[in-house]
């Protein structure tokens, strides 16, 4: 079965139409060159993640260009597993970023990122590559693990699903095989149905909350006041992204999420009631906080910060 659906959705999102059409802000969808553009931001501001070709020609998607076929980062830790009553540390990864909001920590550019969860039993330490490809029949990013138990070792993909949480385990995240690779390459992966409309949520929210605190600041200017500190200090930040990152579900047509400050969310310099929380080459950026939440026990933050 799992066969079948990985040749359908590799056959689906090679066939689908090709959408040159920007609908970013109104469906939370990107286009294959918006892709490549939120791509390079994640390279230049993370390192660790890293453009790679497909491994034949005939592997190649043509609507991307040779060699940014697909994004990976390597070798990223696992510390533990996650049982079935898992219900996530959203309120530890919460002090991280209000902290950022507050002005805190202001070198600290992947703080808003960080996962892995508490202190809960040891285990021994797995580590993942991760995937993003483009999805072109949903027209969002997808993620691709591949787990390792050593270096030399290969994580069965069963044993995958200990480290994703259950809601999504059980509704989402699927075992198919790699379609840029040659041969049968099996992977856990997120399924890209909902992901449009868990981004475009965050990205009204973060909006949102981008003009609630410009409307503040004006308040403050036109009383001759000094406008509070927080408010002032994220005046161009995410607030409204501060929230139980479990909140986020791929199953309901709503959700909530979290972000942080730092410079990549500069704000583009426009006419201030134009201006957007995240932009297009940040859409990865967001992305991934959302994965942090269905893997939480993957160290998303070591992928950010080498």
């Amino acid at each position: 079965m799992n066969i079948l659906h990985s040749t359908l959705s590799t056959w689906r999102d090679r066939l689908a139409p090709v959408s040159r059409t920007s609908t970013f802000r109104t469906t939370g969808q990107i286009t294959p060159e918006e892709f490549v553009l939120a791509g390079d931001y994640l390279v230049y501001k993370f390192p660790s993640w890293s453009w790679a070709d497909a491994a034949t020609p005939a592997k190649r998607v043509s609507y991307l260009p040779p060699g940014k076929q697909f994004l990976v980062t390597r070798g990223v830790p696992c510390h533990r597993r996650l049982n079935d009553n898992f219900a996530g540390d959203a309120g530890h990864e919460d002090e991280i970023v209000r902290g950022m909001l507050a002005g805190e920590g202001d070198n600290d550019d992947d703080g808003w990122l960080r996962t892995g969860g508490g202190d809960n039993a040891a285990s021994p330490t797995r580590t993942y590559n991760l995937y993003i490809t483009y999805a072109n029949f949903y027209r969002t990013p997808r993620l691709y693990l591949s787990g390792y138990l050593s270096a030399s070792e290969p994580l069965p993909p069963q044993l995958m699903m200990e480290d994703i949480v259950g809601d999504y385990k059980d509704k989402t995240v699927t075992l198919e095989d790699f379609p840029w690779f040659e041969g049968s390459v099996k992977m856990a992966t997120v399924h890209p149905c909902r992901h449009a409309s868990v981004m475009k949520t965050l990205l009204d929210r973060a909006d949102a909350a981008l003009k609630i605190r410009r409307d503040k600041l004006k308040a403050a200017a036109t009383a001759h006041a000094e406008p509070d500190a927080k408010v002032a200090a994220g005046a161009g930040g995410l607030e409204g992204l501060v929230d139980d990152v479990k909140g986020l579900s791929m199953g309901e047509g709503h959700s909530q999420g979290q972000g942080g400050g730092g410079d990549e969310w500069e704000m583009l310099q426009h006419d201030e009631e134009e201006q957007v929380a995240i932009r297009v080459d940040q859409y990865l950026v967001v992305f991934l906080k959302f994965i942090a939440s269905v893997t939480p026990g993957i160290e998303h933050d070591f992928t950010m910060g080498v």
